[in-house]
């Protein structure tokens, strides 16, 4: 019992304190379970960062459950997810419930440059393990270039597979460690995709069918939007948009989800919110939450164990490594498509990401207090 609890525990800490979105997930995920907790090896880490981004729905609460899986098989994997979606859940179920009238546009504003500040260190971090060299580095920037470039998530979908064909010519090694991988429990990997495969399908046949039904139109809806979104949280906003029409206000979508983004945990907790805001209550906010998150997880768990058997291919590697070479690529991409058109409203507010991201490389500031930091100062500084 005291494995399975440390599991939980583990992650219900990141889920309280890992501000900062997907990219900064991943490398505290690293830095807990890899170089602290020894959970996984660098390689397996990296591998499982390469398989969740080819896999749709939320990257790194996909990550969290493969660490949960490798740790403590079926049942580690929704400790893992319950122990790091459980705080963000609880605060966007909150604030659909009772509003955000209460934060300020000043903190909120505040609280958005901190973030940008968070996930730009956290890609610094990611591109200096997953790029050492230059011809990595140049695949990053390839990457950056086209995801910029490209929006849809079927095309990124198509650019991530374009640098898995490339990298398994030129970025092969020339030699495999003797064991990357640990032995995992076996999955019932088949089930979970024929799982995955009735959902799909199944859900608007059935939404149809009952239609006066308003949680089953919502998991349908929500379901769909985690089962057909590449490339996180942020790329599955304008699916979200269309599934809130006539259920909020435009004006209350847009504040939950500046909320969503200053929350620790997984952005995909925004389903929570909008579960809640449209008049269903808790029982609204678990099922939209559930809804997004499952296709997801049952992909994960159906093609993980099946990943690591194929570890030992000098292509696949050289595939994996240029997918991580694109991850970073698209991270940089999201930051600055995504998080700075949202933090940066003014120029000064550059003023305040630079000297926030120095302090942070500099190890004077951690990044967890940056968020309320930024709000305080933004809050007292509309004061004034």
């Amino acid at each position: 019992m005291a494995f399975y609890a440390d599991i939980f525990l583990q992650f219900l800490r990141l889920g309280l304190t890992s501000f900062g979105g997907p990219a900064a997930h991943l490398v505290y995920f690293e830095r807990r379970f890899v170089a602290e907790k020894a959970w996984l090896t660098q390689a397996q880490y990296q591998q499982l960062v390469a398989l969740c981004q080819f896999l749709p729905g939320p990257a790194s609460s996909q990550v969290g459950i493969g660490i949960g899986l490798q740790r403590g098989g079926s049942a580690g994997a929704v400790l893992a997810f319950l122990g790091f979606t459980l705080p963000s859940f609880v605060l966007m179920t909150m604030a659909g419930l009772f509003g955000l009238h209460w934060l300020g546009p000043a903190a909120m504003q505040g609280a958005l440059c901190a973030v940008a500040v968070i996930v730009a260190h956290a890609v610094f971090i990611m591109s200096t393990s997953l790029t050492p060299d230059w011809p990595r580095r140049i695949f990053a920037v390839i990457g950056f270039t086209a995801f910029l470039l490209v929006q849809h998530p079927a095309l990124q979908l198509l650019i991530l597979l374009i640098f898995g064909l490339t990298g398994a010519v030129i970025l092969r090694p020339t030699a495999i460690a003797a064991n990357t991988a640990l032995e995992t429990p076996t999955q019932p990997g088949l089930l979970l995709l024929l799982v995955f495969a009735a959902l799909l399908i199944g859900l608007p046949v059935m939404s149809i069918t009952w239609s006066s039904e308003p949680l089953l139109l919502m998991f349908d809806r929500f379901f769909q939007a985690g089962a057909l979104v590449f490339g996180g949280g942020h790329v599955v906003l304008p699916l979200l948009e269309q599934q809130a029409v006539g259920a909020i206000a435009q004006n209350e979508f847009l504040a939950g989800y500046a909320a969503a983004q200053v929350m620790p945990g997984p952005l995909f907790s925004f389903a929570a919110y909008l579960g809640a805001a449209a008049g269903h209550g808790i029982s609204g906010a678990l099922v939209a939450t559930l809804a997004i998150f499952l296709p997801g997880a049952l992909l994960v768990g159906a093609i993980w164990p099946w990943w690591y058997r194929l570890s030992q291919c000098r292509a696949l590697l050289g595939a994996v490594a240029a997918v991580n070479c694109a991850v970073v690529g698209l991270l940089a991409a999201g930051w600055w498509q995504f998080v700075l058109p949202h933090a940066v409203t003014v120029t000064w507010h550059w003023l305040f990401i630079g000297s926030g991201l120095f302090l942070v490389l500099r190890g004077w500031c951690p990044p967890v207090l940056l968020v309320p930091l930024g709000s305080l100062l933004f809050a007292i500084g509309a004061s004034i």
